[in-house]
């Protein structure tokens, strides 16, 4: 029998919620954009919403200043899970072709870290992996105008991680 999630966050929902059709008790959405179903909130603050057994993120960590900011908000991820609450993370990465293309420019709006930094990420802000894989193949459209990604485009991290321990 799968894990049953009582309470669930997820953020970076955008305009639709991945988690909507799932039969979740109480689903909190929060987004950096305001939609008119989602909660503006800044998640480098504490989050509202605690105690809960899922958090998902398929496109807010990214959208991040930079790897301090990454890094406060896997803490308030932390600290908003039950013990041994789920925390499924969708983010992009850098890669060789992304590297070549976009060289030593910054990326409006977007922080890309590799593989390694976000893994190291995780295991700092105490969360034990379970999945952790470049989804081969699969990119994120980094230019707004595109309907769909290039081959230089960021790579798709998708990760699985449970919190250990205390926050």
């Amino acid at each position: 029998m799968p894990k049953s999630f009582k309470r669930a966050l997820e953020l970076g929902c955008g305009e639709s919620s991945v988690l909507a059709n799932v039969d979740i008790d109480e689903l909190f959405l929060y987004d950096k954009n305001s939609y008119h179903h989602n909660v503006v909130h800044d998640v480098l603050e504490k989050f509202p919403h605690n105690k809960v057994d899922l958090i998902l993120d398929s496109h807010l960590a990214h959208c991040l200043k930079d790897s301090q900011d990454i890094r406060k908000y896997l803490s308030n991820v932390h600290l908003a899970l039950n013990e041994n609450g789920h925390f499924i993370l969708e983010m992009m990465i850098r890669n060789k072709s992304f590297d070549q293309f976009i060289g030593n420019q910054n990326v409006p709006t977007r922080t890309i870290l590799t593989e390694r930094e976000v893994e190291a990420l995780l295991i700092q802000s105490n969360f034990k992996i379970l999945y952790f894989t470049i989804a081969w193949g699969k990119k994120f459209i980094l230019e707004n105008h595109l309907e769909q990604p290039d081959k230089n485009h960021p790579d798709v991290l998708q990760v699985i991680c449970i919190k250990k321990g205390p926050s």
